[in-house]
């Protein structure tokens, strides 16, 4: 519903269908980021951390509407978008996807994979303001969208190094950590779905490093000083 009325709104507007795809896509990262993190946050902090207990039914519902969002957003953009700019989104809603879906699949890790929402999640509505308002200032010449832009340029640059650079790296090591070595799970788990799960769930926040990287550099590299000057 949320896709079919992006498109409605921006067919109008946006001729180009690769550029009304990330649109489209964005528009729906958008109402999933805010839902997801709502509901996994419910879950993490209002539950025992145990990250090997049975799933609960909130746990569940909220993995098949992330599990849903990411296998569609998969398919739009390998459909309808530029693949090459896309690939690292497509690789990465791919995996998401199917490391949550295989926690519904066997009934455990709900707990866990709600943490990793919720960690994944929470820079999204961000994200989202910072794509939509640098979307309006290019294709609209928005100036008020331009300013917007440059205000949430160095926040978002900041908040998703951090979330993903310290929290979420220190808990995907400790998942793997708890699920592969310590032995203080309880057994529930096939051993090859916990090393998928370990793979998965390092290489998220690690692979996050080069557009964490990206964001810091245009947010306080030599260009935007350089720019800052001639605003002067």
């Amino acid at each position: 519903t949320i896709a079919y009325i992006s498109n409605s709104i921006f067919i109008k507007y946006i001729n180009e269908q690769y550029v009304r795809a990330n649109i489209v896509s964005s528009s729906v990262s958008f109402i999933h980021g805010i839902s997801c993190t709502t509901m996994a946050a419910l879950e993490v902090f209002g539950r025992n951390f145990e990250l090997d207990a049975p799933n609960t039914e909130r746990q569940d519902f909220l993995l098949l509407f992330s599990s849903a969002y990411f296998f569609y957003d998969f398919f739009l953009l390998i459909f309808f978008s530029d693949i090459n700019e896309n690939m690292p989104y497509i690789i990465h809603h791919l995996i998401c996807g199917l490391y949550i879906s295989s926690a519904v699949l066997f009934c455990y890790g709900g707990y866990n994979s709600s943490v990793l929402l919720f960690l994944g999640e929470m820079t999204n509505p961000v994200q989202n303001v910072y794509s939509y308002s640098a979307f309006a200032a290019d294709h609209f010449q928005s100036k008020r969208a331009a300013k917007i832009h440059e205000f949430v340029k160095p926040i978002f640059a900041l908040y998703f190094t951090f979330i993903r650079g310290i929290p979420g790296v220190i808990y995907t090591f400790y998942s793997a950590w708890y699920f592969n070595i310590s032995g203080k799970d309880n057994q529930q788990i096939p051993f090859l779905l916990k090393i998928l799960w370990a793979i998965i769930g390092v290489a998220v926040p690690l692979g996050s490093y080069g557009y964490a990287k990206e964001l810091l550099i245009n947010a306080f590299g030599p260009q935007t000083k350089k720019k800052e000057k001639k605003a002067n």
